[in-house]
């Protein structure tokens, strides 16, 4: 993911397929299904929109349309859009009852779809504070290393992430990441370096 945020897109999808091969010979299909979702989601963001089907297809094939579960979209940030695409392109066929279960995701995906430009909508305002606590986010440390770095305590920036969170419009601290990660300057976010205390 890291990779991916820094739009090192070829050397991503290296580091997955090999991590995805690993997980599948250990049998660790369930964290394979997110190295392979990632694939999927790689392609798509590099535009061969041909390749992110055929990989979607690939993916329910191997493992069921079950696979594309929430971990799967929660920990694929972009994978929701790749499949509302591919179903409206009739690349892959969805069951009533997955659209129904997933009703609310694919909805979601079929807005941005429809009006692009919502994605640079405006959100609300971030506290300064926030917009310090998103930036520590963006170099994908944990709670205690930002409490480390901010001063604060773990509850208190579990209650800042949460309000991030709702300002946003966001579930995950992925999909908060790929937002600022996107327009960072849209969010009033400086770069920080991440210097630890001691």
């Amino acid at each position: 993911m890291w990779l991916q945020f820094q739009n090192q897109l070829p050397r991503a999808e290296q580091v997955l397929h090999a991590v995805a091969e690993t997980l599948r010979v250990q049998g660790a299909n369930a964290r394979a299904v997110v190295a392979d979702a990632n694939l999927v989601v790689i392609a798509w963001q590099g535009g061969d929109n041909e390749t992110a089907f055929a990989r979607l297809k690939q993916l329910v094939e191997r493992y069921g349309i079950e696979c594309l579960n929430r971990t799967a979209l929660d920990e694929a940030p972009g994978l929701y859009q790749v499949i509302q695409h591919a179903a409206s392109q009739q690349q892959v066929l969805l069951p009533p009852l997955y659209l129904e279960m997933f009703a609310s995701v694919i909805a979601r995906a079929a807005i941005v779809v429809e009006k692009p430009k919502e994605e640079e909508a405006p959100v609300e305002a971030l506290t300064e504070r926030e917009k310090d606590i998103l930036a520590l986010l963006r170099m994908g440390i944990s709670n205690r290393e930002i409490g480390e770095l901010s001063g604060l305590a773990v509850t208190t920036i579990k209650w800042h992430i949460k309000n991030i969170f709702s300002k946003l419009g966001v579930t995950s601290r992925a999909e908060a990441i790929v937002m600022a990660n996107r327009s960072p300057a849209r969010f009033g976010i400086k770069e920080r370096r991440p210097e630890r205390a001691g």
